[in-house]
């Protein structure tokens, strides 16, 4: 709150939508919703109407939920496998056995970020016993996400909401309102789907030979699977 310049922020997800959680942030009553909820926590009280015609988004996560036949392990092998470009696109593990995928770069600016992740995994851990205790009917809440990978992509300044929700300004009408897919396009420029790589021909032994005789040169091993 910086009531010297009449204005105050608030960072929230769609956990505050509680048993709507499964709805996300949207334009029609979710995002009203949110706004009722937070007012509820009785930490603050602010116009709900104000909000939503005054706000401009300064970050944001956008989401996609899709269903995935294969464990999230082999998933991880195949797009780490898959990387356009090696020395631009980089992984590493995170929370709960997932993926993190981002840019090599020096500038917040064009830094790009995306995580792949088992949702329904991610909600039972101990550090999310608050969610699914704010939720009346965890049973239904959890089934919803039964099977579910989460990829989720940040998008961390007003320029990379403008420009990947391709929009003209950070309104908030604006944001909730955009067409864009911002995920596919940064899929696309990481992820190369159209040579797929079935590493599990490779034994432990195959594995370590190709390392020595490319010199360990992850470039030249990618190089060298493709073929």
């Amino acid at each position: 709150i910086n009531p010297n310049n009449n204005n105050f922020f608030i960072e929230f997800t769609g956990r505050i939508l509680k048993d709507n959680y499964p709805k996300l942030i949207s334009c029609d009553t979710t995002i009203r919703q949110c706004l009722k909820n937070i007012n509820e926590m009785n930490v603050c009280d602010f116009n709900i109407d104000s909000v939503l015609r005054d706000s401009e988004v300064y970050l944001c996560d956008v989401t996609k939920d899709i269903t995935c036949d294969h464990p999230m392990a082999k998933l991880k092998r195949h797009l780490k496998a898959s990387l356009v470009n090696y020395d631009k696109w980089l992984v590493r593990n995170c929370h709960n056995n997932g993926l993190e995928i981002y840019n090599s770069v020096t500038t917040t600016r064009r830094y790009k970020r995306f995580i792949i992740y088992d949702k329904e995994k991610e909600l039972k851990r101990a550090v999310n016993k608050h969610v699914l205790n704010s939720i009346n009917d965890q049973k239904t809440l959890l089934n919803r996400f039964k099977g579910k990978i989460r990829i989720e992509l940040n998008l961390r300044n007003k320029e990379q909401v403008r420009e990947y929700l391709n929009i003209n300004n950070n309104d908030l009408q604006s944001v909730l309102n955009s067409s864009a897919n911002p995920i596919l396009e940064i899929w696309d420029e990481a992820i190369n789907e159209s040579t797929p790589v079935n590493i599990e021909i490779y034994n432990k032994a195959d594995k370590m030979a190709m390392l020595e005789q490319c010199n360990y040169d992850l470039q030249a091993v990618e190089m060298k699977i493709r073929e």
